[in-house]
Protein backbone atom coordinates (compact mmCIF):
# COMPACT_ATOMS: atom_id res chain seq x y z
CA UNK A 1 0.00 0.00 0.00
CA UNK A 2 1.38 3.53 -0.58
CA UNK A 3 1.86 5.98 2.19
CA UNK A 4 -0.79 8.24 1.44
CA UNK A 5 -3.53 5.47 1.30
CA UNK A 6 -2.11 4.59 4.26
CA UNK A 7 -2.45 7.35 5.78
CA UNK A 8 -5.71 7.86 4.37
CA UNK A 9 -6.96 4.67 6.02
CA UNK A 10 -5.99 5.15 9.42
CA UNK A 11 -7.20 8.62 9.81
CA UNK A 12 -10.69 6.95 8.81
CA UNK A 13 -10.71 3.84 10.99
CA UNK A 14 -9.52 6.48 13.92
CA UNK A 15 -11.92 9.20 12.92
CA UNK A 16 -14.68 8.24 15.65
CA UNK A 17 -12.30 6.69 18.24
CA UNK A 18 -11.86 8.06 21.38
CA UNK A 19 -9.66 7.15 24.66
CA UNK A 20 -13.12 6.57 26.67
CA UNK A 21 -16.84 6.80 26.03
CA UNK A 22 -16.97 9.83 27.20
CA UNK A 23 -15.24 13.28 26.13
CA UNK A 24 -11.66 12.64 27.88
CA UNK A 25 -10.92 16.47 27.46
CA UNK A 26 -13.36 16.55 30.20
CA UNK A 27 -10.95 14.79 32.34
CA UNK A 28 -7.35 17.12 31.81
CA UNK A 29 -8.89 20.20 30.93
CA UNK A 30 -8.23 19.46 27.26
CA UNK A 31 -4.32 19.60 28.21
CA UNK A 32 -3.29 17.16 24.82
CA UNK A 33 -4.82 19.91 22.76
CA UNK A 34 -3.10 22.95 24.94
CA UNK A 35 -0.68 24.70 22.58
CA UNK A 36 2.44 25.75 24.46
CA UNK A 37 4.93 28.74 23.73
CA UNK A 38 7.57 26.16 23.33
CA UNK A 39 5.70 25.40 19.74
CA UNK A 40 5.42 21.66 20.08
CA UNK A 41 3.64 19.87 17.73
CA UNK A 42 2.53 16.64 16.30
CA UNK A 43 4.62 14.49 13.99
CA UNK A 44 2.92 14.06 10.97
CA UNK A 45 2.75 10.62 9.25
CA UNK A 46 4.40 10.32 5.26
CA UNK A 47 2.14 11.87 3.29
CA UNK A 48 -0.33 13.42 5.75
CA UNK A 49 0.87 16.82 5.20
CA UNK A 50 -0.51 17.12 1.81
CA UNK A 51 -4.14 16.90 3.45
CA UNK A 52 -3.02 19.79 5.47
CA UNK A 53 -1.56 22.01 2.04
CA UNK A 54 -5.13 21.22 0.50
CA UNK A 55 -8.02 21.34 2.89
CA UNK A 56 -6.83 22.70 6.03
CA UNK A 57 -5.83 26.43 6.95
CA UNK A 58 -4.51 27.98 10.49
CA UNK A 59 -1.93 24.89 10.71
CA UNK A 60 1.70 26.18 10.67
CA UNK A 61 3.76 23.20 9.37
CA UNK A 62 7.60 22.80 10.38
CA UNK A 63 10.30 20.37 8.86
CA UNK A 64 12.80 19.04 11.39
CA UNK A 65 15.47 17.43 10.98
CA UNK A 66 16.28 16.02 14.82
CA UNK A 67 15.19 13.87 16.56
CA UNK A 68 14.73 12.60 12.44
CA UNK A 69 13.60 14.60 9.56
CA UNK A 70 9.33 14.80 9.50
CA UNK A 71 7.07 17.55 9.43
CA UNK A 72 5.28 18.92 12.62
CA UNK A 73 2.30 20.33 12.78
CA UNK A 74 1.59 23.10 15.32
CA UNK A 75 -2.18 24.07 15.89
CA UNK A 76 -3.60 26.41 17.48
CA UNK A 77 -5.36 24.51 20.34
CA UNK A 78 -8.64 24.30 18.88
CA UNK A 79 -9.82 21.90 15.68
CA UNK A 80 -12.61 19.84 14.45
CA UNK A 81 -11.61 16.49 14.66
CA UNK A 82 -11.83 15.10 11.27
CA UNK A 83 -8.65 17.97 10.76
CA UNK A 84 -6.35 16.42 13.67
CA UNK A 85 -3.27 14.52 12.82
CA UNK A 86 -3.34 11.39 13.18
CA UNK A 87 -0.63 11.04 15.94
CA UNK A 88 -3.47 13.00 17.75
CA UNK A 89 -6.34 10.78 16.72
CA UNK A 90 -3.70 7.71 18.14
CA UNK A 91 -3.38 9.84 21.11
CA UNK A 92 -1.48 8.50 24.20
CA UNK A 93 -0.91 5.29 22.36
CA UNK A 94 1.36 5.11 19.28
CA UNK A 95 2.22 2.57 16.70
CA UNK A 96 5.77 0.98 17.07
CA UNK A 97 7.96 -1.05 15.46
CA UNK A 98 11.37 -2.53 16.52
CA UNK A 99 13.84 -5.11 15.03
CA UNK A 100 16.03 -6.64 17.57
CA UNK A 101 17.93 -9.77 16.58
CA UNK A 102 16.77 -10.23 13.26
CA UNK A 103 13.11 -10.17 14.79
CA UNK A 104 10.27 -7.50 14.16
CA UNK A 105 8.10 -6.42 16.78
CA UNK A 106 5.29 -4.22 15.86
CA UNK A 107 1.84 -2.94 17.67
CA UNK A 108 0.69 0.30 19.68
CA UNK A 109 1.92 1.26 22.97
CA UNK A 110 1.23 4.25 25.62
CA UNK A 111 3.39 7.07 24.10
CA UNK A 112 5.44 7.96 27.16
CA UNK A 113 5.82 11.70 26.03
CA UNK A 114 2.08 11.68 27.26
CA UNK A 115 2.71 11.45 31.04
CA UNK A 116 3.29 14.91 31.60
CA UNK A 117 -0.49 15.90 30.05
CA UNK A 118 -2.35 12.57 30.00
CA UNK A 119 -3.96 11.10 33.74
CA UNK A 120 -5.18 8.65 31.66
CA UNK A 121 -1.42 6.90 31.39
CA UNK A 122 -1.98 5.81 35.26
CA UNK A 123 -4.24 3.28 33.98
CA UNK A 124 -2.36 1.81 31.32
CA UNK A 125 -4.05 -0.19 28.29
CA UNK A 126 -6.83 -1.21 30.00
CA UNK A 127 -7.83 2.45 31.30
CA UNK A 128 -9.00 2.96 27.49
CA UNK A 129 -12.41 2.24 25.91
CA UNK A 130 -11.74 -1.60 23.91
CA UNK A 131 -13.04 0.31 20.88
CA UNK A 132 -10.61 2.39 20.74
CA UNK A 133 -7.51 -0.10 21.26
CA UNK A 134 -9.10 -2.25 18.78
CA UNK A 135 -9.05 0.83 15.99
CA UNK A 136 -5.72 1.68 17.18
CA UNK A 137 -4.50 -2.00 16.34
CA UNK A 138 -5.96 -1.63 13.31
CA UNK A 139 -4.91 1.60 11.72
CA UNK A 140 -1.84 0.86 12.51
CA UNK A 141 -1.73 -2.46 10.99
CA UNK A 142 -2.93 -0.69 7.90
CA UNK A 143 0.21 1.89 8.10
CA UNK A 144 2.83 -0.98 8.54
CA UNK A 145 1.20 -2.26 5.15
CA UNK A 146 3.31 0.96 3.64
CA UNK A 147 7.12 0.72 3.74
CA UNK A 148 7.15 4.33 3.87
CA UNK A 149 4.92 4.75 7.32
CA UNK A 150 7.12 1.31 8.49
CA UNK A 151 9.59 3.11 8.00
CA UNK A 152 8.65 6.64 10.00
CA UNK A 153 7.42 4.42 12.80
CA UNK A 154 10.88 2.31 12.95
CA UNK A 155 12.48 5.99 13.70
CA UNK A 156 9.34 7.25 15.78
CA UNK A 157 9.78 3.94 18.11
CA UNK A 158 13.64 4.94 18.35
CA UNK A 159 12.92 8.67 19.38
CA UNK A 160 10.40 7.14 22.05
CA UNK A 161 12.84 4.53 23.40
CA UNK A 162 15.27 7.28 23.49
CA UNK A 163 12.87 9.73 25.28
CA UNK A 164 11.98 6.77 28.04
CA UNK A 165 15.67 6.75 29.08
CA UNK A 166 16.05 9.74 28.79
CA UNK A 167 13.51 10.54 31.34
CA UNK A 168 14.16 7.41 32.92
CA UNK A 169 11.08 5.19 32.72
Amino acid sequence: MDAASAVLSARNILNEATPLSTDCGRVCFNACCASSEAGEGMFLFPEEKNIYDKYVSGFDILKVAYPFEANILICSANCDRENRPLACMFFPVIPYLRVSNGKTSRGIMLDARAWPVCPLMQSGMNGFSPEFINACKRAAMVLFESKEQSNFIFKLTEYIDEYKCAEGF
